[in-house]
């Protein structure tokens, strides 16, 4: 990873801004901090420059299944820091210059997991956007559709209990779910794809793995993320990707009790001082 510190900053400079859970100086920039779930400001007096962010959004919950439940797929993961990539294989995204006004920060949060009984199914992680660019929320174990990051298929005979096809990634933030897997005593759910690997892990023998997310170093220091989370399953399932304890993680599948929630995402901005 790239010493911020060392990397060449955006044009400009003189900025001067308010907003963040946490505002701090690093290596020569100033770094707005939201990692709360919410809706909040970020209020520019004195623009012109372009800026870098990192766009995490919440992680999905996994889900239960009698037979294995899949794991949560990780929030979409949009970076513009140089040298550091968005989901789904994308490189970085350009700066965003800024004027003088308010501009609307979203932090998503994280999805919930299956519940112990009841629904099979988790819940998806909210969105998470800054000026009008937006990461998806990480989907749930069990559920097709389109996410940040998909996550994977419940191992079950029953569509009714997610058994068909994982969560599909969307480009420039994350990656699709991965299928159930079967190999006699030892089966369980797909893992939940993560912001640069898709559920199940691309290493033969990783059934029910999350795929691996995204490390930043935004803030100074590096920070894994949006990792997929790991299936249930018989024979112990599958363990979580890079990242999925971090912001915008997947959380796990189970096969009894509640499956694992995902993880709130976040958003950081930082410039030149």
């Amino acid at each position: 990873m790239i010493d911020p510190g060392r990397r060449k900053p955006p044009s400009g400079g003189g900025i001067i801004a308010t907003g963040g859970a946490l505002v701090f100086d690093i290596a020569g920039y100033r770094v707005h901090v939201y990692n709360v779930p919410g809706t909040y400001a970020f209020d520019v007096t004195v623009g012109g420059a372009d800026l870098e962010y990192l766009i995490r959004a919440g992680g999905g919950g996994g889900s239960r299944s009698n037979w294995g439940g899949g794991g949560g797929g990780a929030g979409g993961h949009r970076s513009s820091v140089p040298g550091e990539p968005s989901g789904g294989g994308s490189s970085a995204e350009p700066r965003l210059i800024v004027t003088p006004q308010q501009y609307i920060v979203v932090v998503g949060a994280k999805g919930i997991g299956g519940p112990a009984s009841g629904s099979f199914f988790g819940t998806a992680g909210g969105n998470s956007s800054f000026a009008g660019i937006q990461a998806l929320g990480g989907g749930p174990g069990g559920v097709a559709g389109v996410f940040g990051s998909g996550g994977g298929t419940n191992y079950a005979s029953n569509p009714g209990q997610g058994a068909g096809p994982p969560g599909t990634g969307t480009a420039g933030q994350g990656r699709n779910g991965g299928a159930s897997y079967d190999r006699g005593a030892v089966y369980g759910g797909g893992g939940g794809g993560g912001a640069t690997q898709p559920g199940n892990g691309q290493v033969s023998g990783a059934d029910g793995r999350g795929g691996d997310g995204l490390v930043s170093a935004i803030t100074g220091a590096p920070v894994p993320g949006c990792g997929g989370g790991g299936s249930g399953g018989f024979g112990g399932g599958g363990v979580g990707g890079l990242g999925s304890n971090g912001p915008g993680g997947g959380g796990k599948g189970s096969v009894t009790g509640a499956a694992q929630n995902g993880r709130d995402g976040e958003v950081i901005i930082r410039y030149p001082i």
